[in-house]
């Protein structure tokens, strides 16, 4: 079943499925890449706030533009990449937060680097979402279009790194009881429009070119086809032509992680394979395989990740398979 929605913000975009749940509605993705869910609120006319859950590497469709649309994105796990008509992508990863006009946004193409993303979508359609929170709030001077001037004034998504009050905002939108939902994310949006309106740390998301996204993703897929072949990071920039500076940027904001940690994650990922492929293997063979030349050392590594040692890790899931 193929569906559109019944709100302009998705002029043009076609979902799995689209339905009702109580208080919220359901749109469902399905593509090739795997499957995902937005659930969206509307606490007041104008006013929308979607509940993100991505399992899939891309969502991305073509739309037609909205004129009067504004959204604030919170990324709580994972990364969402925006790739736009000039060429750049900017990232957005755990934590942050970014405002965008849905028209002047132009985008090429969009991705999910890690394939998974869990967020928060605030959408505005600026005139109704500024009459609403009049009613709410009448003169406190709450000035959305004001807001979309001077955060969304350019192409590019801005990036705020939240506040701690900005971000305790988002934190109580995630777990907000369903028995005062809408009025409570009422008064979350109104709070956070006023923080907004006085907020001095915004900058452009990261940008990063079409050739350094690329390159990355070909040492990420490296690393993932080759976990136990450890090469330093000034070996991997001198393999797939890319500078170190750019390489250690563009990865962490692609996957969530120094390139690092997640290359070590990986070996220790993969030992952990080994010692349950080859169970009368010397756990000293096992940690040289992974990269390590001192046992205690790789041992230590291992409970770190595994929260056992690797002796007890091969026992415990040797029995769970008999």
């Amino acid at each position: 079943m193929i569906c559109t929605a019944d709100i302009s913000l998705f002029a043009g975009y076609k979902f799995h499925n689209v339905f009702r749940d109580g208080d919220c509605t359901v749109y469902q993705l399905k593509n090739a890449t795997g499957q995902g869910e937005m659930r969206g609120y509307c606490p007041a006319p104008g006013i929308y706030v979607f509940y993100n859950c991505l399992r899939m590497a891309t969502c991305y469709q073509p739309q037609v533009p909205s004129a009067d649309w504004v959204s604030i994105n919170h990324c709580r796990r994972g990364s969402y990449e925006f790739e736009t008509e000039n060429g750049y992508s900017s990232i957005l990863g755990e934590g942050d937060m970014c405002m965008h006009d849905i028209a002047r946004l132009r985008l090429r193409d969009s991705r999910v680097p890690p394939g998974y993303f869990d967020g928060l979508t605030v959408s505005l359609e600026v005139e109704a979402a500024q009459a609403s929170l009049e009613r709410l709030s009448p003169g406190l001077g709450i000035d959305l279009p004001a807001l979309r001037d001077r955060f969304c004034n350019r192409e590019d998504p801005f990036l705020i790194r939240p506040e701690p009050e900005i971000a305790r905002v988002f934190d109580e939108l995630y777990r907000v009881d369903k028995r005062i939902r809408h009025p409570y994310m009422l008064l979350k949006i109104l709070e956070l429009a006023l923080l907004l309106s006085v907020c001095e740390n915004h900058v452009p998301l990261s940008r990063f070119s079409a050739d350094v996204v690329r390159r990355t993703r070909e040492v990420h897929a490296s690393l993932l086809k080759h976990p136990l072949k450890k090469r330093s990071i000034a070996e991997l920039c001198r393999i797939f032509g890319v500078s170190s500076t750019n390489l250690r940027a563009c990865f962490r904001a692609l996957y969530g992680r120094p390139l690092g940690m997640f290359a070590r994650e990986e070996r220790l990922k993969q030992a952990a394979h080994l010692l349950l492929a080859w169970p009368d293997c010397p756990v000293g063979e096992i940690a040289r395989q992974a990269g390590y030349e001192n046992q205690s050392k790789f041992s230590a590594a291992f409970r770190e990740m595994h929260h056992l040692s690797p002796l007890a890790y091969r026992r415990r899931n040797s029995d769970s398979l008999e």
